[in-house]
């Protein structure tokens, strides 16, 4: 002992309290980090076969059945990000107005096509091909 200080010991009690806690702290950062890592992973990341089945839909020479790609996605999506890259090609061939090709109808207005090629570049740059001119 040192002159004029005492030292407490611990009890039993307050020892096991005290592992007690640290584990249960650790075991709290633990699953948060485990959580915040699954977030970040269901909003960057893409299914490859998602992405397999959205270039092939987005490949300019398509001849296929555009409907054929839209039910194949929509059976893939495994993900939020794979949710919302299949909804945004969704909505860009209904507003260009599907045809069971990829070309636009008479009825879309410009906005309509300006908006569906916002969606199909965002769709592009989501699977790392160029952009729509």
């Amino acid at each position: 002992m040192r002159s004029g200080t005492q030292e407490k010991e611990l009890s039993p009690d307050m020892q096991r309290n005290m592992k007690l806690t640290i584990v249960v702290v650790s075991a709290a950062v633990l699953i948060a980090g485990c959580f915040g890592a699954y977030q970040l992973y269901q909003r960057t990341y893409l299914s490859s076969d998602l992405s397999r089945t959205l270039r092939a839909a987005m490949d300019s020479r398509t001849e296929a059945d555009v409907d054929f790609y839209l039910r194949t996605a929509r059976l893939q999506r495994r993900t939020k990000k794979d949710n919302d890259m299949v909804q945004d090609l969704d909505e860009a061939f209904f507003l260009v107005g599907n045809t069971g090709r990829i070309r636009i109808s008479e009825e879309a207005t410009n906005q309509d096509i300006a908006k569906a090629l916002s969606l199909f570049n965002d769709v592009r740059a989501a699977l790392q091909m160029p952009p729509m001119h």
